[in-house]
């Protein structure tokens, strides 16, 4: 039997190699969700400090470590480069929204935080919904001093919708390697 030649796209037979051995590569894959609705007041940016669980459900396993959070302040395992993929899904009340959305602030200090990434969308019907996704990749060189945490902002008052039974609003953290 003849092997079969893949195409690499452009990659190094070495580089394929080198990582296959020092196995590099996401080492780390989490995701955690919001379990019930929170409110939001209208205008005014509300870091989502309560109602996490990490997903539980539907045949979920996280990869390597868990990362944890308290008050809203998320902390990180080990250092590496981090993708933070946060989905906001905000329910409008009686009327539409020009914009709802959500962001990330991060820190390297563990005191001073500024907005990484923020994303909008409009929800244009009354009761209606809007799917907002943000995302950001964080160098964590010091698991002390480099903290995450998440916002939702909607111009009326409304709802972050969630579930503890599958994913309306949650994050995703993937370590994509060593930083």
């Amino acid at each position: 039997m003849s092997k079969t030649q893949i195409a690499t796209g452009g990659i190094a037979d070495d580089a394929v190699t080198s990582a296959k051995a020092t196995g590099r590569g996401v080492t780390l894959a989490d995701q955690w969700r919001i379990d019930s609705d929170i409110s939001l007041s209208a205008d005014t940016s509300k870091l989502i400090d309560s109602d996490w669980e990490q997903v539980d459900t539907d045949g979920f396993s996280n990869l390597g470590s868990s990362m944890s959070q308290s008050s809203g302040i998320w902390t990180f395992p080990s250092t590496g480069i981090y993708q933070i993929a946060w989905v906001t899904q905000i329910k409008s009340p009686s009327q539409g929204a020009t914009y709802a959305g959500g962001g990330i602030y991060t820190t390297t200090d563990n005191s001073s935080y500024d907005i990484a990434s923020d994303n909008y969308n409009s929800i244009y019907h009354a009761n209606g919904k809007a799917s907002i996704t943000t995302s950001f990749i964080f160098d964590v060189t010091n698991t002390t001093t480099h903290k995450v945490k998440l916002y939702a902002l909607c111009e009326f008052a409304s709802t972050l919708h969630g579930a503890s039974t599958l994913n309306r609003t949650y994050v995703t953290f993937m370590k994509l390697g060593d930083t």
